[in-house]
């Protein structure tokens, strides 16, 4: 904790020195203050209007349990300067099935200082993101012996680190925008905003993707850099493309923050084309196919001799669909493939839909949710040619309710039914329920 408390005192700082500067007091005058829409500070879901829209304008500072700061918060905005911190605490339970019964307890804090270009340098259209991460979580999958993993924040050790660090220029009043620097793909690519309900990480990205690269692809718990490109002639169509290094991370550095760019790594280039009306629209939907690829082929998966020399490209594609059905209720839809070649999981289909606002305050949401990784045709032809049984894939349902007991304070109790952990034949089904805390300051 000594090193997240230094952390935030260092942001602090930058922050207070970051206004002065900008104060009419040094001969500077203030950009005048824009209306912006609100930015969510769910960084592990995909629901963030920041992460899922990178282009779009900075916001006006949230709501939380610390309130607007004595004012300072609002002041901050209006110098182009937006801090957030959102903790995560989530105890979970293996109550039976799977590897073993046992109970864990994750936690995730997200640090975020937003940098508005126009209001703090005059620079029409520039923005800028830095993201501390700070995770230490026990290893629930390990207990539940699933492929998919229940909880998505949780990661594989301690982690302290700069996970986004990126600037934006928009051109065109924001119908072209390019984007470098340290990037989470999930942020924009392969993104469902009803989906961002749901624990379970494939919900977040799909198994067959989730599953490539060197220490994963550029998404949670570790990012890559990246060059994104975006393209809206008009804001219900938009054609996004990014080239992020293929290794996220050093694998002998789990712990520290990594800017690595290697030639010999290769690429991981993705693209997405989508419809999405506006929000203003009575039936606000989101409409998305993506093609992703690797540049640097990989070894056969096969156990057969006869294969061993062949070299693969790493490929697939995804399709989703987000609509807004009621005032109250949304559904998604998302399926996608993978190289069965070079990958366990050869596709991931997932359905699901969320009730808002049963509670009289409107705060509330109710989900349920059903995800399916299914083994790729090789990878069952090598179990089988060892002589060893399973299942052709991994159902996960779920049932989450989260709710606000206080500004800034919600709960949300989760309950997963898990089929086939990792498709094993061996293992029973696993029942798995949480309670999760977050506090948005």
């Amino acid at each position: 904790m000594s090193r997240f408390s230094s952390l935030r005192t260092i942001l602090c700082m930058y922050v207070i020195q970051a206004v002065s500067v900008s104060s009419p007091l040094f001969g500077q005058t203030p950009q005048e203050t824009t209306s912006e829409d609100e930015i969510p500070l769910d960084s592990a879901n995909k629901s963030s209007a920041l992460q899922e829209g990178a282009n779009e304008k900075l916001p006006e500072p949230p709501s939380g349990l610390a309130g607007n700061w004595l004012g300072y918060r609002t002041k901050f905005a209006e110098k182009g300067l937006d801090f957030s911190y959102v903790y995560k605490g989530e105890v979970a339970r293996n109550i039976k099935g799977g590897i073993e019964s046992d109970t864990q307890y994750l936690q995730n804090m997200d640090m975020k200082l937003a940098l508005d270009g126009e209001k703090l340098i005059g620079l029409n259209g520039g923005s800028a993101l830095l993201h501390y991460l700070y995770n230490f979580s026990d290893l629930l999958s390990e207990k539940v012996g699933d492929a998919q993993v229940t909880s998505n924040i949780e990661g594989p050790n301690t982690i302290s680190r700069w996970y986004e660090l990126w600037l934006q220029q928009e051109f065109f009043e924001g119908a072209f925008s390019i984007l470098a620097g340290l990037h989470d793909l999930n942020s924009e690519f392969y993104v469902t905003e009803t989906s961002g309900l749901f624990l379970n990480s494939s919900f977040g990205v799909g198994k067959e993707l989730s599953q490539t690269g060197v220490n994963g692809p550029s998404i949670f718990p570790t990012t890559s850099p990246a060059l994104r490109v975006r393209i809206s002639p008009e804001k219900r169509f938009y054609l996004q493309t990014a080239a992020f290094n293929a290794q996220s991370g050093e694998l002998d550095k789990p712990k520290g923050s990594s800017f690595r760019l290697n030639q010999n790594d290769g690429l991981l280039v993705i693209s997405e084309l989508g419809y999405a009306p506006s929000s203003s629209s009575q039936m606000p939907a989101k409409y998305g196919f993506g093609y992703w690829t690797y540049t640097k082929t990989l070894d056969h998966l096969s156990v057969d001799l006869s294969q061993a020399d062949k070299k693969v490209t790493n490929r697939g594609y995804y399709v989703l669909l987000d609509q807004t059905i009621t005032a109250k209720m949304s559904a998604f839809a998302r399926y996608g493939t993978a190289a069965h070649e070079v990958n366990q999981f050869a596709s991931c289909l997932a359905v699901g839909g969320v009730f808002n606002g049963l509670m009289t305050d409107g705060t509330d949401q109710l989900g349920f949710g059903v995800v399916q990784a299914n083994l790729g045709k090789t990878q069952l032809d090598n179990l089988r040619s060892e002589g060893l049984e399973s299942t052709k894939s991994e159902t996960t349902y779920e049932l989450s309710y989260k709710f606000e007991v206080y500004t800034g304070v919600a709960l949300q109790p989760d309950f997963q039914y898990v089929v086939n952990p990792s498709a094993s034949s061996e293992l029973n089904d696993a029942v798995v329920g949480s309670l999760r805390l977050e506090v948005t300051f």
